[in-house]
């Protein structure tokens, strides 16, 4: 199983148009058989976490 967790402090960066956000993660993910889950982290930021299982792990 490979997890993947990117956090931020909250304080912002530049905008982007490109690309389908957190969605667009979720779909990729599920069609590993994977997952996403984002959201607020303790006290301030944003935490995304991927959890996407690989070829012979049993998962």
């Amino acid at each position: 199983m490979l997890t993947a967790t990117v956090e931020d402090d909250g304080q912002g960066g530049t905008e982007s148009e490109e690309g389908n956000g957190i969605r667009g993660m979720r779909e990729r993910a599920r069609l590993l058989g994977g997952s996403v889950s984002a959201g607020p982290r303790d006290g301030r930021g944003w935490r995304v976490r991927a959890t996407i299982p690989l070829d012979g792990d049993g998962s």
